[in-house]
């Protein structure tokens, strides 16, 4: 035996997974870096986005630590990529309409998209959803928390 060969890494799902969430944490913990972070009594813009991007590191880092006696990244089909495809487009879709089309109309059409488009459920009880949701949570941060 080679004395390399037994540290050979071992791609699973698990571990992919997880490099990426700790990759995304890392880049958004260094985007969030131009704004003033704060203190914990009187939090920043932030404050909120660095914790969520450690929480993502840490998480990312455990899932990369434990992804032994996960599946084998050859092994797995792909038949789910096409919803995984659809979802980023959408995602990205919403990202660049959310600065110019607001945030209730900019959510109501990535919700309908989701649910009618990418689920196949039906068109009216989806955009009934996706207008509620839309506007609920907007009147909940606007008008409830202020």
């Amino acid at each position: 035996m080679q004395p390399l060969q037994r540290f050979r890494i071992r791609l699973t799902a698990d571990g992919v997974a997880g490099l990426a969430l700790f990759l995304f944490g890392a880049i958004a913990l260094f985007e969030s870096r131009a704004l003033p972070i704060g203190t914990l009594r009187h939090p920043g813009p932030a404050y909120f986005p660095a914790a969520l991007a450690i929480a993502l590191m840490g998480f990312g880092a455990f899932l990369v630590a434990f992804s032994g006696k996960g599946a084998n990244l050859r092994e797995i089909g792909w038949e789910e990529a096409r919803y995984a495809f659809l979802i980023a487009l959408g995602a990205a879709a919403a990202i660049y309409l959310l600065e110019h089309a607001g945030y209730v109309i900019t959510m109501a059409a990535l919700l309908l998209y989701l649910l009618a488009i990418v689920a196949g459920r039906h068109w009216a009880v989806s955009a009934l959803a996706a207008v509620a949701l839309a506007a609920g949570t907007f009147a909940l941060f606007d008008m409830g928390l202020r």
